[in-house]
């Protein structure tokens, strides 16, 4: 398998300034990979309608069903900014849709995905938020307002995102680094994690955990190259992808 995993864009609008760099790398994955995973927060405001999308986001549909005419299968792991997908992207781009976090067992490798909101279990405020949010009269409801106020509503309860405020959060690392060993012992050789905005891949042992950082400020991303997985940075200036050399979290035992 051929694929590349990112998270955590966080696009705001049509005139996001991380949007222009991430439609032109978008657009040179046809024929390069096979398979495009997002891990959760691709939007900073999505909810789907059943019949229309916020027009604020046409630009990257765009380029997402451009990937999917092109043949690139799209997998979509759902985050904490975008959860209710809808017809777009089940109908339009047929996507493959998982809620929060899936296994994924391909080229002699089982690595456990998930966008890692529910990583941290002391975070009582955010999973009551979560649980009311994703209930289904919740989603009834939004659904049965106009998508303008929905949007509004959406960017009102949103703020000004950069992912420095978890970035910041030493013990969340921690309990991230702690969760990806645990799920390493519980027998997956690889853990893909996204919503720390921290990038970071660490190896020991033929086995691999992974946070795959953003596209807010890193635009570091996951490239899975038949069972070989590499770090990378998309530079925005030369219009190119480079190489990480050095993103390594300080998990010391994968036992």
């Amino acid at each position: 398998m051929k694929a590349i995993f990112l998270s955590d864009a966080h696009i705001r609008d049509h005139e996001d300034p991380n949007l222009p760099p991430l439609l032109a790398f978008l657009d040179t994955l046809p024929g390069e990979v096979e398979r495009l995973y997002i891990v959760g927060d691709l939007f900073d405001t999505w909810f789907a309608f059943p019949r229309a999308v916020f027009d604020e986001y046409v630009p990257l549909l765009g380029a997402l069903e451009r990937l999917h005419r092109s043949g690139v299968r799209i997998i979509y792991v759902t985050g904490n900014h975008d959860f209710e997908m809808g017809q777009f992207f089940t109908r339009i781009l047929q996507a493959e849709i998982h809620e929060s976090e899936f296994t994924l067992e391909t080229d002699g490798r089982r690595a456990y995905v998930a966008h890692g909101d529910m990583v941290n279990p002391y975070d009582h405020k955010y999973r009551r938020l979560r649980r009311i949010l994703r209930c289904r009269f919740t989603r009834w409801l939004g659904r049965s307002l106009p998508p303008s106020w929905v949007w509004r509503i959406a960017r009102r309860m949103s703020h000004d995102f950069t992912g420095e405020e978890i970035a910041r959060t030493m013990p969340l690392k921690d309990i991230f680094d702690e969760f990806a060993r645990a799920k390493l012992s519980a027998g997956f050789d690889t853990v893909i994690l996204g919503h720390l905005h921290l990038p970071s891949l660490t190896r020991r042992e033929g086995r691999v955990y992974v946070n795959l950082g953003d596209w807010v400020s890193q635009r570091t991303f996951l490239r899975w190259d038949n069972g070989e997985l590499s770090f990378w940075r998309w530079d925005a200036a030369a219009k190119r992808e480079e190489r990480v050399q050095n993103a390594e979290c300080r998990m010391q035992s994968a036992d």
